[in-house]
């Protein structure tokens, strides 16, 4: 068994840029940004201590 920490699930450039995030389910988590917004990194799943939690990005 693997147990692993976080280390972020998304970073993005930008000044006075609207996201915000919110749990679907004790699984799932959405992204909700504009739609100008660039990432520098987006996971579209992370892993904490064998829980996995599916992640999507929406935009506004």
């Amino acid at each position: 068994m693997e147990f692993g920490g976080g280390a972020g699930i998304m970073y993005y450039t930008g000044e006075s840029k609207s996201i915000s995030a919110k749990w679907i389910d004790n699984n799932n988590l959405e992204i909700i940004h504009e739609s100008n917004l660039t990432f520098d990194k987006k996971e579209k799943e992370s892993f904490f201590r064998g829980d996995k939690a599916i992640i999507k990005y929406k935009t506004e």
